[in-house]
């Protein structure tokens, strides 16, 4: 029997120079977050409905009830359980901010009137929060930059309060506050209703965004959803709608944009600071930041001083802009910047001075 030998060098060179097909397969991508197997981070689950009566009560899955503390952070584990919700007890809506560098974290609570919100274990709570939040793949982590592509989920989170302050004071060593909003009776059960429908609407192929759809930017579109009326533009005039308006992204600003909605309480916010236990150094650093000199703590909680450091600020930067220019549309767009830019600092200052330390 004769063993063919192999091509010379020379044959093959020539197979290797030979025409290639004119469509050839690109090679395999990374597979879209929703159709990749692995599993997603357990410390969120999506909500669904799982009953409701006639009488206002809806039954929901998905409901985090606190956390299985340990000695490493990523060793924590959540509870999960059905839980009724009583929505004609809510008593209030509060508007909630997580304070961490070098953004934040924005989310409702909903206040209700005794222990309305009832866990199929039997245990009960007055509060209930709800988040939106990125949800990931196990072992990836949230970075703004990663925000900025389609590397996250969303999912619109329902918890308890304690649950949040657990997470918060106790795992993060952050703080958080809640401001009370100036809602009429039926403007905050529409709230509810709107951030319960959200919660179970099916997400499947919906992205986080940093700035477009965050915890933030998200919640006001949901707020603006249960209010049409006090509806605002996110988008600033100013780039033809192209970027978004500094509070609309810019989670420490959150007052402003209640303001502009007509629904900010200037109602003293609860602050939550780190657990004095477990980091008193965080406590002490965290509760140094929030000080400011009672001189200006005195001015800030003033009725007057966001509106006179408006105008103060929209006439300086339309005296500014005159001296400049000459020019009565310079003077207008530069008295329009300075108005607003007063405005969000004011509001920052006011905030600070109008909250009491909860915890």
């Amino acid at each position: 029997m004769q063993i063919q030998s192999q091509p010379s060098t020379q044959f093959a060179r020539t197979l290797n120079r030979a025409p290639q097909p004119n469509n050839p397969q690109p090679p395999a991508e990374k597979p879209d977050l929703w159709n990749d197997g692995r599993p997603w981070n357990h410390y969120n689950q999506p909500a669904a409905l799982v009953a409701s009566d006639k009488d206002g009560r809806q039954t929901l899955s998905g409901f985090r009830w606190g956390w299985t503390e340990a000695p490493d952070k990523k060793d924590w584990e959540p509870h999960f359980q059905n839980t009724t919700v009583d929505t004609k007890k809510l008593k209030d809506v509060h508007f909630y901010l997580e304070h961490f560098y070098p953004a934040g974290h924005a989310a409702l609570v909903f206040e209700f009137d005794g222990p309305a919100v009832q866990g199929a274990d039997g245990k009960s709570t007055n509060k209930l929060v709800y988040s939106i939040e990125a949800r990931r793949k196990e072992g990836e982590t949230w970075t703004a930059a990663r925000g900025l592509q389609k590397t996250m989920g969303i999912v619109h989170q329902l918890m308890t309060f304690e649950d949040a302050e657990q997470w918060v004071t106790r795992r993060q060593a952050a703080s958080l506050e809640t401001r009370r909003l100036d809602l009429s009776e039926e403007e905050k059960q529409r709230m509810l209703n709107t951030a319960l429908k959200e919660a179970v609407a099916d997400r499947t192929g919906e992205y986080y965004h940093t700035t477009r759809n965050s915890c933030y930017s998200g919640l006001q579109k949901v707020m603006c959803k249960a209010l049409p009326e006090k509806g605002i533009m996110m988008m600033s005039p100013l780039t033809a709608g192209l970027i978004m308006r500094p509070d609309d992204f810019m989670t420490s600003q959150y007052n402003t944009v209640l303001k502009r909605m007509h629904i900010h309480s200037r109602e003293t916010a609860q602050c939550y600071v780190p657990d004095a236990q477990m980091h008193p150094e965080k406590r002490a650093e965290r509760l140094q930041k929030l000080s400011q000199p009672e001189w200006i703590n005195g001015i800030a909680r003033q009725s007057w001083f966001p509106t006179a450091a408006r105008l103060t600020g929209g006439a300086l930067g339309a005296s500014l802009g005159a001296a400049l220019s000459h020019n009565v549309l310079v003077a207008g767009v530069a008295s329009y910047v300075a108005y607003r830019g007063a405005g969000i600092a004011a509001d920052l200052v006011e905030g600070n001075a109008t909250r009491n330390i909860a915890n």
